[in-house]
């Protein structure tokens, strides 16, 4: 009965992940030349095979054998197809003098100049390894799925992928990439500062100043483990999605980023340590996001040098409805929470949170240019029922950085706010204040 279904699956079924009607067909190893010892020529006749035999089963799922065996050429899956490790385990090694390629998995219609789209896909149960192939693979992705709607990417072990290692992603202004996940992945990229998961729309500037429309929407990200890579989890230009239950770990810079023109997205239940500079970062007109119940602990550094990164949560340059709620953020290189300008900020509220240790302020607005000389008032936003507690300077920081050129207005916070600071620091310190700003008293426990 469709009414005992567990909530996931009902998700995964209003999206049409599953091929209808399909069928696993398995693949036979005596098809393909196994093991690692295996010549280039040999890893490129598996690739072929495995292409050939996608093609003849297309709409069912097939299933790979389950040895370990080397490719040499990208593995093309088409549309309302599957592609399955076997369930005692799989694993796909990328032969080292294997050509560099854009990816190691495509869908068949990736092509970035067409308008072309596929639909349906599944990539499950399988690990890759790129670490022999890795010196020879610059710009070489694990998965590229371009243009691809109701696809989904799970149970995969990544390892030694050097470049992005999951990237789904629409080419075309014009044409979407909806309703696609991506869960329980394990990405270990220690060793390559480059993505881990990205989520992307075309633009045609980089900070889309010219507002080229977020048609990959509706997306999922869930149950991930990342380690290493330059940002662990990347949404570009996207829209209605969420983040749910990840771990990113010792990223090179951010664990999670959204920039630019993010819009309607939610951020719940991941877990960020030690990453390099900010642990998650809204940048460039992100709108309607709500960041809550995450642990960012131990960012290492102020990557900026200017004192503007390395807080546990961030948002700048022209955030817009922004909710932090619930969130533990302890023993950050700078703040445990800021809001900056670099464009004016507005509609937030930050409630609920646990702020602990962090090497600067608790919680930390911030109004002005912020180094790319967008100036920017802080504006419109309640502070809340948070505990804050041993944070190395003021527990509450509303400051300017052009000396009150652009400031912090209409700006409340509530006397509910739990408040320990260290010894010779503030609860609440305003810098240039304004007189549309509401704050209560704050005791000190």
């Amino acid at each position: 009965m469709i009414g005992i279904l567990n909530p996931i699956l009902l998700y995964l079924l209003s999206f049409g992940y599953f091929q209808d009607d399909s069928s696993v067909v398995k693949l036979s190893s005596s098809s393909l030349t196994m093991g690692l010892t295996a010549s280039v020529t040999e890893a490129q006749r598996n690739s072929e095979v495995i292409n050939s035999f996608l093609k003849e089963n297309h709409g069912n799922m097939v299933q790979l054998p389950p040895y370990d065996f080397l490719i040499a050429a990208p593995i093309i899956i088409p549309s309302k197809t599957g592609l399955s490790g076997s369930e005692s385990g799989t694993s796909i090694w990328i032969h080292k003098d294997s050509k560099p390629n854009i990816a190691y998995f495509l869908n068949e219609s990736f092509n970035l100049g067409t308008t072309n789209s596929d639909e349906k896909i599944t990539l499950e149960n399988l690990t890759i390894h790129g670490e022999l192939h890795a010196p020879f693979a610059e710009n070489t992705m694990g998965i590229f799925f371009n243009k691809v709607n109701k696809s989904i990417v799970r149970n995969l072990n990544l390892y030694g992928i050097k470049n992005e290692a999951i990237r789904f992603h629409s080419s075309m202004a014009n044409v979407t990439a909806q309703n696609n996940m991506v869960e329980k992945c394990l990405i270990d990229k220690r060793s390559f500062n480059s993505k881990g998961i990205m989520f992307s729309s075309y633009t045609s500037d980089l900070l889309n100043e010219n507002k080229s429309p977020a048609v990959v929407s509706n997306f999922t990200i869930r149950n991930c483990k990342i380690i290493g890579a330059d940002h662990a989890i990347i949404l570009f230009n996207v829209k209605d999605g969420q983040l749910l239950e990840n771990e990113c770990i010792a990223s090179f810079q951010r664990g999670i980023i959204l920039s630019p023109t993010v819009s309607n997205v939610t951020i719940s239940r991941n877990i960020i340590d030690s990453a390099g500079s900010t642990g998650i970062h809204l940048a460039y007109n992100a709108t309607k996001i709500t960041i809550e119940k995450n642990k960012v602990t131990n960012t290492l550094k102020d990557m900026s040098g200017k004192g503007f990164e390395g807080q546990g949560i961030k948002a700048y340059a022209g955030f817009n409805n922004v909710r932090i709620l619930e969130n533990v953020c302890i023993a950050n290189a700078t703040d445990g929470i800021a809001l900056e300008g670099g464009g004016a900020g507005k509609d937030f509220t930050i409630s609920g949170n646990f702020l602990a240790k962090n090497k600067r302020n608790g919680i930390r607005l911030w109004a002005g240019d912020v180094s790319i000389g967008k100036g920017g008032d802080i504006l419109s936003g309640t502070i809340q029922k948070n505990e804050i507690k041993g944070n190395l300077d003021d527990a509450i920081f509303l400051g300017s950085e052009n000396k009150g050129q652009n400031k912090v207005k209409q700006v409340t916070v509530l006397a509910d706010n739990i408040i320990t600071p260290v010894k010779g620091k503030s609860n609440i310190k305003e810098d240039y204040p304004d007189s549309s700003n509401k704050i209560q008293k704050l005791s000190t426990h």
